[in-house]
């Protein structure tokens, strides 16, 4: 048998991978093994006991139980009413920011950088606030649970600095919220002035068309001076209709020449041009014509109807004024603290027996790996340079 053929035998004669062939390999070089996990171990050690340790604090706090107060009460009623007249966008916010906004603002996270001097703890120069931002937002987390309050929890290497960090988070978030609060109260407060000084022009100059087309047509109270008016026109012309009545019949019995004939005649004359005269001349219903009077009253009518709704909508503005003036001026807290944070009892990081336990484990199976696998890959390889030289 030739050389190149005996190789090619020996590759073909690798022991297969089985259990037992591994147990064997791995018993073989169990000192070998059991010493590079020694060491890995001592080296995590000193690695783990070399990193300093961080604690948590916590803070526990809840929003108030009536943020809105009594007026807010009065306006979340007036909700129907305001949607009568198509100011229901006036009765509050269709979109609102959460407190978790505030938290997680640069402004919230500088100012805690900067009061506590952050980027010491951190070794990082204070010029590179990106870098002092991203190590501080790892050592900074915010949990809303499910009954709607927030723990906020600050890591850092002193327990009592951590306890002192998370107590005055709340008290820099609350601060912004409620410049937040105010500035979007300023805001609706302007607005609602504007809003209200144009409402009352226009009320004066309404006020003043409907005193104007009074004094003219005097036309004071349509829906009142319409009974009247037909009242008295009915009354006028049941009058026509029984003189017309009484002619006839004298007509017929004593002749049109008759004295009592003429004088009736004459009645009825006098009737039917006064029911004229009150259905086509001004005077009797008012100092417009009697014809004209749908044109007169739907004047009127459109001209209070309007000075109406504006008084209303000045009667709804006004609460809502005094809301926006009393949130731009109140200092009451966006949150309220449920638990103070203590100092913690043990720290929350690094896990030494974790990082120990977890390098010997790896170096565990790194050695076990190599011992099966890198013999059987050094015999292939030198089996295949000696194949390829023949």
């Amino acid at each position: 048998m030739s050389e190149q053929e005996i190789q090619h035998s020996n590759m073909h004669s690798l022991p297969a991978l089985n259990g037992l062939t591994i147990w064997l390999l791995l018993w073989r070089k169990k000192l070998f093994i059991s010493i590079m996990v020694i060491i890995a171990g001592v080296i995590a050690s000193v690695v783990a006991f070399m990193m300093p340790p961080w604690y948590k604090a916590t803070v526990n706090i809840v929003p108030p139980n009536n943020p809105g107060g009594a007026l807010g009460g009065m306006l979340g009623g007036m909700t129907s009413a305001l949607k009568d007249i198509g100011l229901s966008k006036l009765g509050g916010k269709s979109e609102s920011y959460t407190y978790l906004t505030v938290l997680e603002s640069r402004s919230f996270k500088d100012s805690l950088i900067h009061e506590f001097k952050l980027h010491e703890e951190y070794d990082l120069p204070d010029t590179n606030m990106k870098a002092i931002r991203d190590v501080f937002k790892e050592n900074l987390e915010v949990e809303l649970t499910s009954e709607g309050n927030y723990n906020i929890s600050i890591t850092s290497k002193s327990p009592e600095k951590a306890v002192r960090m998370a107590n005055r988070a709340v008290e820099i978030a609350n601060d912004i919220s409620l410049r937040l609060s105010r500035m979007e109260a300023s805001t609706n407060r302007e607005y609602l002035e504007k809003r209200i000084a144009i409402t009352e022009e226009k009320i004066a100059s309404i006020g003043d068309s409907l005193r104007k087309l009074s004094g003219k047509t005097l036309l004071f109270s349509p829906v009142d001076q319409a009974g009247a008016i037909a009242t008295s026109l009915a009354e006028i012309k049941a009058q026509v209709m029984k003189s017309e009545v009484q002619y006839e019949l004298l007509k017929n019995t004593v002749g049109e020449n008759d004295p009592a004939t003429t004088t009736q005649k004459f009645a009825l004359d006098e009737l039917r041009s006064k029911l004229f005269d009150a259905e086509n001349k001004s005077g009797f219903a008012g100092n417009f014509a009697l014809r004209d009077a749908m044109g007169v009253g739907v004047r009127y009518a459109q001209f209070y109807a309007e000075f109406e709704g504006l008084t209303k909508v000045k009667v709804f503005l006004k609460p809502m004024l005094e809301q926006a003036i009393l949130d731009e001026h109140k200092n009451a807290p966006t949150m309220y603290i449920l638990d103070e944070a203590v100092i913690p009892q043990k720290k929350s990081r690094p896990m030494r027996a974790v990082i120990i336990g977890g390098a010997m484990l790896g170096m565990l199976i790194i050695m076990c790996v190599s011992v099966i696998i890198v013999p059987r890959i050094r015999l292939i390889s030198a089996l295949s340079r000696s194949i390829s030289i023949q």
